[in-house]
């Protein structure tokens, strides 16, 4: 809402010209989730567990946007948004050509930042990289699009599906390069671990 007696007294010094509104209460800027999801072959038996997961996310949330990477970045927002499923896993299929390939995370983030940052990235977003962290790029690629992204974004975090599992440790060099850029690692295997961990990230956007 305008406040109209402070509107009245900033445009005294501008001959009585209300050249700037004054607003009784700030907008607050929406709540957005970003969605990094790793389609790569290592991640082939989680990716579409993940998509399932964009999917729901965008129906309940009012603001996502959902990206699948590999050796390259596509936005898959509109495709999640399709009501019939079938159809829907035919656009993913065409849109992200490279499913189960390689993968090149830094590159991709890197896409992410240059491309898509400045336009979905701010002060109330929660950026989420769905992966193992098995990258065969460069780290330090890697570590400056973190870096990028962390300084917009409220939360960067990183729910990989092999974390707490017996044995796994956090050795790759791709997810050395990540966790001092990312505020949370996290298990996201099944669906109990995802219910541990999103309502912690929701809540850091309130």
């Amino acid at each position: 809402r305008v406040d109209l007696p402070r509107t009245i007294r900033a445009s005294v010094s501008r001959g009585g010209t209300p050249l700037e509104l004054a607003w009784r209460h700030r907008r607050r800027v929406r709540p957005r989730l970003v969605l990094l999801i790793d389609v790569s072959r290592s991640m082939a038996t989680c990716s579409y567990f993940y998509l399932r997961l964009a999917r729901a996310l965008a129906g309940e949330w009012p603001d996502v946007a959902s990206f699948v990477f590999h050796t390259r970045l596509t936005g898959v927002s509109r495709a999640l948004h399709e009501p019939d499923p079938w159809r829907a896993q035919e656009r993913l299929h065409w849109l992200a050509q490279g499913f189960g390939g390689g993968t090149r995370i830094g590159e991709s983030l890197g896409q992410f930042v240059a491309e898509h940052a400045g336009a979905l990235v701010h002060a109330r977003t929660a950026v989420l990289v769905f992966s193992d962290g098995y990258d065969t790029g460069e780290p330090e690629v890697l570590a400056r699009a973190l870096a990028a992204l962390a300084r917009r974004a409220r939360r960067v975090v990183w729910l990989n599906p092999l974390a707490g599992q017996p044995g796994w440790a956090p050795l790759a060099q791709g997810l050395q390069a990540a966790l001092p850029h990312v505020d949370l690692h996290a298990r996201a295997g099944d669906l109990a671990s995802l219910e541990a961990v999103l309502p912690r990230i929701v809540a850091a956007l309130r």
